[in-house]
């Protein structure tokens, strides 16, 4: 464990570090990673290091040694190995972490202010606390304060941000002061009771930034640190790695208290995702590594601590990295791999890199400067990458050359199981910030073209992310000058939305598409035919077959378009782009998903370079489209937009199709907000298009009966569901003729119609046998059942004696609601009984005929 004293110099300079290296704590370390001693060796001397250093081996004893962060992670190692040891070492350390060994005699009592916590501490001996007394209270001020600190912690962590409280034993929880090499350790009484041990007065320990000076800066951290130690225990019982527990703590100093700035020390120490980036983040102590838990929690929400928590409570044997994944895919729109990816990029845009330009870390420029594995300054360059494993990351930075030539990044990863995430970070001479993510294939290969002006370009960086939990990754890549640029354009057959996505010496539709056969269509309050394509806009165009079109000319970084209130149709540059990097003027006049076009509208999150997509403004204003990844200035609401779109996909679905490849799908759901569902305008004349009669493509489930509007059926239409349980009736709305009707099977369409009702009868949710009416009948009457599940029914009639006197059904039959008539007119008078069978399903009723 390293600490390391930070000296501010300005704002954003880090002037030197001191090393605060435990230097025998680690070196006990080394040693038996080395094999010079054995575990039990390894574990017993770094007890006697914090608790008896009289007893230490003395090749690990050092003047003026600096103390290790936090026990709790050393506790927790020996009682999951406990197992290994000799009783003797077992009776040893038990010595040590005794929760009685403080209850002496001679010691003193104080309750808290806030009535939680308990402190028991001694005036006099080895771990007597300062007895300063300044308001003579007859309590030592020390005393008093870390009191104030720990109640403050309870009402922080567990009042505000919710976490579960641990048991208070007798009514006070536990708190003790020792002499130690340690700021403090947490330990357990029994169960998931703890006690807290604080280090008796914090003498002589790493420096803070605590304006009321170093000793309180340290026991306010240490009581947030050691306080998270003790709910963390409520959830899994202490099962997560340490490293994590660890983590998890050192996160909680500065979330607690933010000016202490403590954690300072530990990211400057050797194996930090800043000075060491190649160092696995589950590989060190955790203390090192805080910054993942604070890109978590800047990046998307305090509150995604404690739903970690949470999901380890439900799922106590889960892979830790699995945990992260749960709960990003789960509420964050996200994910492990991609929230990762951003973790490396905002570690390498620190201190002298910081901006407020690009998302970043809030403190981002007191922290250390990201180590870089290499600095290219000419070109053609080949390279490859440093030290790197499992969970980490290699930073290259890319000087520009002295012409205005573009650099063009081949990376080359190792294949799977390996998985690289590799972003280009470009900061121009203006100070502007940009990142963008180079798409990368099944073999962890892919290109990025820079396409700042190298006469504009300050620097880029090469951020590339290991992923994946597989050690042994390893990578190469080159950057050459490009003098022009080729990309290529994806098209299907039949009508596309498409668009230009760079410069070329011709915009004239008729030489970049002579394979069209039709106008293009622009849009501009109605469809008008375009003859010459504009970067940032898409059109509409028709092919008879599907290729791929290969485009030469100038690319750019990035494009100014205007745009006027309502629907208009965009296309990105020659990179693909997620929404929530286009920027808007005026900010935030975004009223709608973006929708591409594949045989069907479709919403999309990401637009794909040469492809067009509808978006909806709510005033007339500009809207610049990038070729990197921006500062969103409408960030909040592409999130809502995201998490309206996950909703949907597990919604109930209508899904339509055609014999030529069209699609559509209609949504049904609780969850309605017209205003954001709302399609683009009907597409070009007989292209085709499904939507509700209110230009939705969702719907309240429970409205039971919906109009939908057709164009460009040209064949056999076929209507299908999912995630519904359900039978679907198919009108016509003019006639109100039944045209089909089905209970989970596809439904065929061959009338030419542009407009249709769908009514929809939920299925049972369990088997119903219903009394038949009337009763007493004469002489007919009509017996109703419900069936959850196909199966083959019987329905059967027979007399007071037992006799079968009818067969109603005898045969497969769909989940659903069904009604038979029973005809009577031969039979005498008298009570009968109606029988139904089907699967394990039996039940009979009663009926009586009166003539």
């Amino acid at each position: 464990m390293k600490y390391i004293l930070i000296i501010l110099f300005s704002a954003s300079t880090l002037l030197f570090a001191q090393d605060f290296e435990s230097k025998g704590y680690n070196l006990i370390q080394k040693f038996y990673e080395e094999g010079k001693i054995s575990y039990q060796d390894n574990l017993l001397n770094k007890f006697y290091y914090i608790f008896d250093k009289s007893k230490l081996d003395r090749r690990f004893f050092f003047e003026n040694d600096f103390p290790v962060k936090c026990a709790t992670s050393l506790i927790l190692e020996y009682q999951r190995n406990k197992h290994l040891l000799d009783q003797s070492v077992i009776d040893e350390i038990e010595s040590f972490i005794n929760p009685e060994k403080l209850n002496s005699p001679t010691a003193f009592t104080y309750d808290s202010p806030g009535g939680k916590f308990r402190l028991t501490y001694e005036t006099t001996g080895p771990n007597a606390v300062p007895t300063t007394d300044n308001n003579g209270n007859g309590v030592p001020d020390y005393v008093e304060w870390v009191a104030i600190y720990f109640d403050y912690s309870w009402a922080f962590e567990i009042d505000t941000l919710g976490f579960l409280p641990p048991p208070i034993g007798t009514g006070k929880y536990q708190i003790g002061f020792e002499e130690m090499s340690a700021y403090g350790y947490t330990t357990i009484v029994s169960g998931q009771l703890t006690k807290i041990v604080m280090h008796r007065n914090f003498v002589g320990f790493p420096p803070n930034q605590d304006p009321e000076g170093n000793v309180k800066g340290a026991a306010k951290v240490t009581a947030a640190h050691e306080f998270k130690h003790a709910t963390q225990i409520m959830y899994n019982y202490w099962n997560e790695p340490s490293w994590y527990i660890e983590l998890d703590a050192t996160w909680m100093e500065d979330i607690a208290y933010d000016y202490v700035n403590d954690y300072y020390n530990y990211i400057t120490s050797t194996g930090s995702p800043f000075t060491s980036p190649g160092q696995s983040l589950d590989a060190g102590d955790g203390y090192e590594d805080c910054n993942w838990m604070h890109f978590l929690s800047e990046k998307f929400d305090v509150s995604i601590n404690k739903k970690i928590w949470q999901r380890r409570q439900s799922n106590p044997a889960e892979n830790m990295f699995s945990t992260f994944n749960y709960v990003l895919s789960n509420f964050y729109s996200s994910n492990f791999q991609n929230a990762y990816r951003e973790y490396i990029v905002w570690n390498f845009l620190t201190n002298s890199r910081a901006t407020t330009t690009h998302p970043g870390y809030g403190e981002a420029p007191y922290y250390p400067l990201a180590a870089l594995c290499t600095t290219v300054n000419s070109y053609p360059f080949n390279g490859s990458n440093c030290s790197i494993t499992k969970y980490s990351a290699n930073f290259i930075r890319i000087n520009p050359p002295a012409n205005s030539n573009n650099l063009l990044i081949n990376f080359n990863g190792a294949n799977s199981p390996h998985i690289f995430k590799v972003t280009v970070v470009t900061r121009n001479t203006s100070g502007l910030v940009q990142s963008f993510e180079i798409p990368l294939d099944v073999n962890n290969d892919g290109s990025y073209l820079i396409t700042i002006p190298n006469n504009q370009l300050a620097y880029a960086g090469l951020c590339v992310a290991v992923v994946s939990g597989n050690t042994g990754p390893t990578f190469t890549y080159s950057i050459t000058e490009q003098t022009s640029f080729s990309t290529s354009v994806s098209l299907n057959a039949g009508w596309n939305l498409l668009s230009v996505p760079i410069t070329l010496s011709n915009m004239n539709f008729a030489s970049i598409f002579p394979e069209a056969t039709s106008n293009a269509y622009s849009y501009d309050n109605g469809y008008q035919t375009a003859t010459t394509a504009e970067l940032g806009k898409g059109y509409w165009l028709k092919f008879n077959q599907a290729l791929n079109k290969n485009l030469t000319g100038t690319p750019q970084s990035s494009v100014q378009i205007n745009v006027k209130n309502g629907w208009n149709i965009i296309g990105p540059l020659h990179n693909n782009i997620p929404v929530s990097n286009i920027t808007t003027n005026p900010p935030n006049i975004i009223s709608s998903l973006f929708y591409g076009y594949n045989n069907g509208y479709q919403t999309a999150t990401t637009l794909e370079k040469g492809k067009g997509y509808w978006v909806k403004v709510s005033s007339n204003g500009t809207m610049t489209i990038p070729t990197t990844l921006i500062k969103s200035d409408y960030s909040n609401s592409q999130i809502d937009f995201n998490r309206y779109l996950d909703d949907l996909y597990s919604s109930a679905k209508i899904i339509f199709s055609d014999a030529d490849g069209n699609e559509g799908i209609l949504y049904l759901t609780e969850k309605l907000d017209r205003q954001i569902f709302e399609l683009p305008p009907i597409p070009p004349s007989k292209i085709f298009d499904v939507r509700f009669e209110n230009n939705s493509f969702v719907e309240s489930i429970n409205q039971k009966s919906f109009v939908v509007n057709l164009q460009g059926i040209n064949s056999e239409l076929k209507i299908r569901t999912e995630n519904l349980n359900a039978t679907i009736k198919i009108f016509d709305p003019v006639s109100g003729n039944l045209i089909s009707q089905s209970t989970g099977n596809e439904i065929s369409i061959k009338n030419s119609l542009n407009k249709i009702r769908i009514e929809i009868e939920n299925l049972p949710v369990d088997y119903v046998l219903h009394q038949n009416y009337p009763n007493p009948f004469n002489p007919t009457t009509s017996i109703m059942y419900q069936l959850k599940d196909e199966g083959f029914v019987q329905l059967k009639v027979f007399n007071s004696l037992g006799q079968e006197i009818a067969t109603l059904v005898n045969e497969k039959q769909n989940a659903g609601k069904y009604e038979i008539k029973f005809d009577a007119s031969r039979l005498p008078n008298g009570i009968y009984f109606y029988s139904i069978r089907v699967n394990d399903f039996v039940q009979t009723k009663k009926m009586t005929l009166l003539k």
